[in-house]
């Protein structure tokens, strides 16, 4: 039969871990005893129950035949610690009898993670989010689908009504950033949040529907300006969403990556 991969045996031991009334040795057939005890310390909230682990691990052999480090950004429910999304990195080895267990395990990080194409699926939304924004809003059509596409919650009713303000008075906006996105936060399964260091579009502002002229009604970007925005995305319907958009106007900060990023895993 086919041997498991590393990350196959990660997955089969958190499983272990994680099962009701599963003790330390029972997961010693994936790893030493003392990377079982570290594991099941994790998993344990009390004698007989466990929590939920959502793992994404990736392998990457070592230069030694035979020898395996996989690193897993893992989602624990309830948290055990500050954040809810771990780092660990463990490495393993075949043994004599040609089983694969883990020996060494490392916590990486317990203050946040994300998971590689997790991190790309919401990168890729969040810049979706500003090209669908520039295509509702000039002309602005508070009735596109692009809006459903691209918002949730109280922020989609937010747009819509600020489209319908502008259409009504004439206006559209032109707002195209430079964006330098970051993941800070790994909040649940559904929700994380997007730190973004933008470049300013110098050409930001609102313009006047039959003329092309701009609107004195919001101060003309600066050269060189940075906005720092804080956003927070959901996942609905297999895409993410924002929900949420918070930050500071002509400010001081500094490109991705910056340690407010979580690493992605």
């Amino acid at each position: 039969p086919e041997e498991d991969s590393p990350a196959d045996v990660w997955v089969d031991l958190w499983a272990a871990a994680t099962t009701e009334d599963s003790t330390a040795a029972d997961l010693e057939a994936f790893a030493t005893p003392e990377v079982a005890a570290q594991v099941m310390t994790i998993a344990t909230i009390d004698e007989r129950n466990r929590r939920q682990v959502l793992n994404s691990p990736n392998s990457d052999p070592s230069q030694t035949v035979g020898e395996s480090t996989v690193e897993d950004c893992a989602f624990l429910t309830p948290p055990q610690a500050e954040t809810a999304a771990n780092f660990f990195r463990a490495t393993g080895s075949v043994d004599d009898t040609g089983i694969f267990r883990f020996d060494t395990f490392e916590a990486v990080s317990r203050t946040g993670c994300i998971p590689a194409e997790l991190n790309e699926a919401v990168l890729r939304d969040y810049a979706d989010y500003w090209d669908g924004l520039n295509e509702i809003s000039n002309p602005p059509d508070p009735d596109s689908p692009r809006l459903a596409e691209i918002a949730a919650g109280g922020h989609l009713q937010n747009l819509r009504r600020l489209t319908s303000d502008d259409a009504a008075n004439g206006r559209y906006y032109r707002d195209e950033p430079t964006l330098h996105p970051e993941v800070s936060e790994w909040r649940t399964l559904s929700t994380v949040v997007v730190l973004d260091c933008q470049e300013t579009d110098p050409a930001y502002g609102a313009y006047d529907q039959g003329t092309d002229q701009r609107l004195e009604i919001d101060p003309p970007a600066k050269p060189g300006q940075r906005d720092l925005r804080e956003i927070t995305m959901v996942l609905e319907g297999g895409r993410w969403k924002v929900v949420d958009r918070q930050g500071s106007t002509d400010t001081t900060c500094e490109f991705a990556p910056t340690p407010r990023g979580v690493p992605v895993v």
